[in-house]
């Protein structure tokens, strides 16, 4: 990786400064500032530089999953240019229709449990979130935070207390770790792999002491670092206690007795939630168990700057799934099967609209120019995509050409080492001084106002 690569771009005063105004105009309270113009990986750029001037914690929200994942790898490539040293984090969607009688994955839900109790704690994060997932409610804080154990070297601990408490929160007992959310005991040793960890943790007791934390490889299964201390989250997003659980099953009785639900199906949910506990779909019965009801915005700090990629597709988007949700809703119901209102299991759009609002400073980031150049807190910006030059560097060389002609910076960002090299070679067969940088961009861009161009070889 060539770090001085993209220097004069990232580092070119004229653009620089337009950042320096949109963060300018998120300090001063007023309408939404708009960013428009900005095409490909070059929201990515822009809200780098955005981020690293701004020391606040930063939501970013996209329409729909596979534009949050595009826009975190986009994300993560300028980070690196930029020296952020925290990186962006993603809070996922749980891919599922509302209302399906299945769980989300474990790994989604760990994913969204670590984010949750990060935010928590205060940890300042970049986060991008689908809109799904900004719009579905999530577990009340001061459950999370009844559910987490600390444990620290040297701490008095029952062996048997903690093995409780994992299979309490979620976990499933194996003879061997090797998958997230299992857990193992072995005499005096306990293994167990959180769902959003990259490595499982390793507890050794001696008596009722932690002896040792460390993290294993779960191939070899030998340690690798030694820990100070770790919180053990739940591995779903609705672990109840007796109490939640009893109070949950009378609330469905009286949900039941007054909607006049289906009583074969109200005798099984009513066993399965009273004797199995876990079960698949269960988490959309969550209203019914918790008293509270809170979202992804009741964890954000109050400072957050929040940024809405595509205001018009947020919109388009939310209309399309509170379709989805009333449709899936209303199927359920004529089933006669218990099922929590939309309300309660999502928020509308005029709600997660009102919450953005409380935010100071929003800043909304669209494609197409569709202000008046003179609106107040509008910037517009002339950038122009370009498409990949997989197969085509015939047809690039001639363009590349024409660019550094112009005077035009250009440099081609390539995901392999060995396909720097190889650009490298076509570059100087045709006599080409571009700059390769090792690295992965969604799609290239030309900032034409600041004689930039970044090519996306795929």
């Amino acid at each position: 990786m060539n770090e001085r690569v993209l220097t004069p771009i990232i580092e070119s005063g004229d653009f620089a400064s337009q950042v320096c105004l949109v963060q300018k105009w998120t300090e001063e309270s007023g309408p939404p500032v708009v960013v428009e113009g900005l095409r490909g990986s070059s929201r990515a750029l822009f809200l780098s530089k955005l981020i690293k001037i701004q020391k606040r914690p930063v939501v970013i929200f996209t329409a729909d999953q596979n534009r949050g994942e595009i826009l975190l790898d986009d994300l993560k490539y300028f980070f690196r240019h930029e020296k952020i040293k925290c990186q962006p984090c993603f809070f996922p969607a749980w891919e599922l229709l509302p209302y399906e009688l299945l769980s989300p994955l474990n790994e989604i839900s760990g994913e969204r449990l670590d984010i949750l109790n990060r935010l928590r704690t205060g940890d300042p994060l970049i986060l991008v979130v689908p809109l799904e997932a900004g719009l579905q409610t999530v577990m009340p804080r001061s459950v999370l935070e009844k559910l987490i154990l600390p444990v620290n070297i040297k701490m008095s601990l029952e062996r048997e207390f903690l093995e409780a408490c994992l299979s309490d929160n979620g976990f499933t007992r194996s003879p061997l770790v090797e998958n997230r959310g299992e857990f193992s005991v072995r005499g005096d040793i306990v293994d167990f792999f959180q769902p959003g960890g990259v490595n499982p943790v390793r507890i050794e007791f001696f008596g009722d002491e932690v002896e040792s934390i460390r993290e294993f490889d779960v191939l070899s299964q030998v340690s690798i670092d030694q820990l100070e201390a770790v919180n053990i989250l739940p591995v779903r997003e609705l672990c109840l206690s007796e109490i939640e659980k009893k109070h949950g099953v009378e609330a469905i009785k009286n949900f039941a007795e007054k909607n006049g639900c289906d009583r074969l199906a109200l005798k099984e949910l009513l066993e399965k939630t009273q004797h199995l506990g876990v079960f698949s779909g269960m988490e959309y019965l969550a209203p019914f168990f918790y008293s509270t009801r809170e979202s992804l915005f009741d964890y954000l700090h109050p400072d957050s700057l929040v940024v809405l990629d595509e205001r018009d597709q947020l919109q388009a988007k939310s209309e399309q799934f509170q379709n989805l949700i009333d449709t899936e809703y209303h199927s359920v119901r004529e089933n006669g099967d218990v099922a929590a209102s939309p309300e309660e299991l999502y928020l509308a759009m005029d709600e997660f609209n009102d919450y953005v609002s409380k935010f100071k400073g929003c800043v909304v980031l669209n494609t197409l120019k569709t202000s008046d150049e003179e609106a107040d807190r509008t910037l517009g910006l002339e950038v122009k995509p370009i498409p990949s030059l997989a197969g085509k560097f015939d047809t690039f060389s001639e363009q590349a050409l024409k660019w550094q002609e112009d005077e035009n910076r250009v440099v081609v960002v390539a995901p392999t080492k060995g396909q720097v090299r190889r650009i490298h070679e076509l570059l100087h067969d045709w006599g080409l001084e571009i700059d390769v940088d090792l690295g992965r961009i969604s799609e290239g861009f030309q900032l034409i106002a600041f004689n930039a161009c970044l090519i996306a070889q795929d």
